[in-house]
């Protein structure tokens, strides 16, 4: 399904208690900008958040955005969009100008 190009700084749903968002920090590509940041690619690392185990909230760190588009590549790596995956949650925001396709 096309959908926003996502990019570094954009939100994503962690899908965890404790912190509900985080944000995609930096990319596995440094070539394509899109709306004045660069583009998100699978892999891309998100800031470290909390989840919740047991009773307490615990540090989350290296987790990555997810599978992006199969057909639309930057620097040989799928696009991330809005709705692809990341942690265990989803992207949430993205260059509302910028539609990557499937």
């Amino acid at each position: 399904m096309p959908a926003p190009s996502a990019r570094i700084g954009d939100t994503i749903l962690t899908g965890h208690a404790c912190d509900v968002t985080s944000t995609i920090i930096t990319s596995l590509q440094a070539k394509v900008i899109v709306s004045f940041s660069i583009a998100a690619v699978t892999g891309s690392p998100i800031a470290p958040h909390t989840i919740l185990a047991g009773i307490v909230c615990v540090p989350h760190p290296g987790v990555t955005t997810l599978a992006g588009s199969a057909k639309v590549f930057f620097g040989g790596i799928p696009a991330n969009r809005i709705g692809d995956g990341a942690d265990m949650g989803t992207i949430l925001s993205g260059a509302p100008n910028v539609i990557i396709g499937p």
